[in-house]
């Protein structure tokens, strides 16, 4: 049995609900206490992580809303940063350049954590690029970040999972991810890959679900540029595809662990209502799977560079 199959197969223990089966019922606080007495499995032996950490630095990166912040301890709780150099948490000045942060007490004492602050709201790219701005100009190019959604709940051994695969496959490495025609993206036309990819290999991968990016691999300016292409916002609010539309441009390899890995995630109820990405917040509300936005932003993009 593989390490993934056990680990889906693996129920609460005793001292977590009794009715939490596989982390999947329960309010938010009891997936997450299920979730961190979760065995932390690794692929290629915790020896081969610690070996790798010995020499570069691990760092990991979120972004939130004003909403949402008071609930990141439910994400970070889940995951193991015993071997984490520094914790990011990006955000604005003001949420979408109108709304204050309260950030609570607790967030700022929290080992390891570090808040970066913008003038300007970048949209949910922030997950990413301020702090791999803040890394690439002190590190060297095989630091790693590994950036997290903030309403979704891992498995501990999450991070060195996503490390293990990024080193051994010298590749961006996430949980999840699909081809562009998932959302009826025409490869010919907007994808800058037109060959079909195999295997692990995936277009686009997915934030939820966890994504590892050595510090070599990312273009910070490109990235940033792409992201306000367009008036309409789909672009601001399409972190995914911007970020992947980059690394398809320098034919950097991006791989999923397996694709049973998405079922190892737990999305938290805070992370369903209005102000979702996925429910339209910040673009249109009659999006489906994200599909409208990232057509219009690739629209937006294939426009401006004619």
């Amino acid at each position: 049995m593989t390490w993934l199959a056990k680990l889906l197969a693996i129920s609460c223990l005793p001292l977590v609900t009794a009715s939490c089966g596989p982390c999947r019922s329960g309010d938010d606080e009891e997936v997450s206490r299920c979730l961190q007495h979760l065995p932390r499995t690794t692929s290629l032996g915790v020896q081969a992580y610690l070996q790798y950490v010995q020499k570069h630095r691990i760092y990991v990166s979120l972004t939130t809303s004003p909403k949402r912040i008071k609930y990141l301890r439910l994400v970070l709780d889940t995951l193991d940063l015993e071997q984490v150099e520094k914790i990011y948490v990006a955000i604005p000045q003001k949420y979408r350049d109108k709304e204050e942060y309260g950030i609570p007490e607790y967030l700022k004492l929290w080992p390891k954590l570090e808040f970066i602050r913008t003038e300007k709201d970048l949209g949910p790219i922030m997950k990413l690029l301020p702090a791999m701005e803040k890394i690439q100009a002190n590190e060297d190019p095989e630091a790693i970040l590994v950036v997290f959604d903030d309403d979704v709940g891992h498995f501990p051994g999450v991070i060195a999972k996503l490390v293990e695969m990024a080193v051994s496959e010298n590749s961006v490495v996430g949980g999840c991810g699909f081809d562009v025609s998932h959302w009826g993206i025409e490869r010919a036309v907007y994808w800058p890959q037109k060959e079909q990819l195999v295997g692990l290999n995936r277009d686009v991968l997915e934030g939820r679900c966890g994504i590892a990016y050595q510090v070599k691999f990312v273009s910070v300016a490109r990235m940033l540029e792409l992201s306000q292409t367009g008036a309409d916002k789909a672009c601001k609010t399409s972190d995914d595809i911007i970020i992947n539309y980059v690394l398809a441009e320098q034919s950097i390899s991006r791989k999923i662990i397996s694709p049973n890995f998405i079922d190892t995630i737990r999305h938290y109820n805070y992370g369903q209502q209005e102000d979702a990405l996925h429910k339209g917040s910040g673009y249109a509300k009659t999006n489906y799977e994200n599909s409208d936005r990232y057509q219009c932003c690739l629209k937006n993009i294939s426009e401006g560079s004619r």
